[in-house]
């Protein structure tokens, strides 16, 4: 999904179908065609599958994944992030943040696990535990205590990106940035008797958002149906 995100081609074009494939370097990516129109190129991820693991490298005048692994903040209020917007304050810069929760397991810190301690025990009925979904102290999950886990992680990344919104309003680049965010896949949960975001590709997995902000260009709750 990432190199057809950079590349607005299919995986039977591109060849990228799993873990082990690579973007070959004779297609031509997002991050390519700004910096051949003199964008400042910048990608910080921490996920390698949207990196040079990937080829996805190609296009970026700096790509930094190892020292922003972690948690959301780490890259968000990161320096190096910082450093590099304002060493490139007078020009265009096109910046590629990859944050990788929510994502299994399902872990978030407190108090944003609250939903799923209020939760009885035994909340519905049990699914089998996989290590890559729950968290070490999860011995019995089930759909509920799942999802109240994977709300979790997203109001604590909703609270990390407000802190992101007000640093960059506080260093003067919110007003003249376009904001661009999306995802590489959606969660099951449960749906359709499956859980993370593995094969089949039904909505549940496949119908990510498209979330276009900028202050002044473009009219606010706009919606647009059709997929893109």
């Amino acid at each position: 999904s990432l190199p057809s995100m950079m590349t607005s081609l299919l995986p039977s074009v591109t060849g990228v179908w799993g873990f082990a494939d690579m973007l070959r370097p004779d297609f031509l990516t997002l991050g390519e065609v700004l910096r051949q129109q003199g964008y400042a190129t910048g990608s910080f991820i921490q996920n390698s599958n949207a990196g040079s693991a990937s080829g996805l490298q190609q296009g970026f005048d700096t790509t930094l994944d190892e020292l922003v692994r972690g948690p959301t903040e780490k890259l968000l209020q990161g320096e190096q992030l910082w450093n590099w917007l304002r060493s490139h304050r007078d020009r265009n810069t096109f910046v590629y943040l990859h944050i990788v929760d929510p994502h299994g397991p399902y872990e978030p810190p407190a108090p944003y696990d609250a939903a799923y301690h209020e939760l009885e025990p035994g909340s519905g009925p049990t699914v089998k535990r996989v290590d890559s979904l729950d968290a070490e102290y999860v011995k019995h999950p089930s759909a509920a205590t799942r999802s109240a886990l994977y709300d979790g992680e997203i109001l604590n990344n909703d609270e990390k990106l407000r802190a992101f919104f007000d640093r960059m309003k506080a260093e003067g680049f919110f007003d003249e940035t376009l904001f661009i965010f999306t995802a590489d896949h959606g969660e099951y949960l449960g749906e359709r008797g499956y859980f993370a975001h593995n094969p089949p590709g039904y909505v549940q997995d496949t119908g990510v958002p498209l979330i276009l902000y900028h202050k002044q260009t473009i009219p606010q709750q706009l919606r647009v149906g059709e997929p893109v």
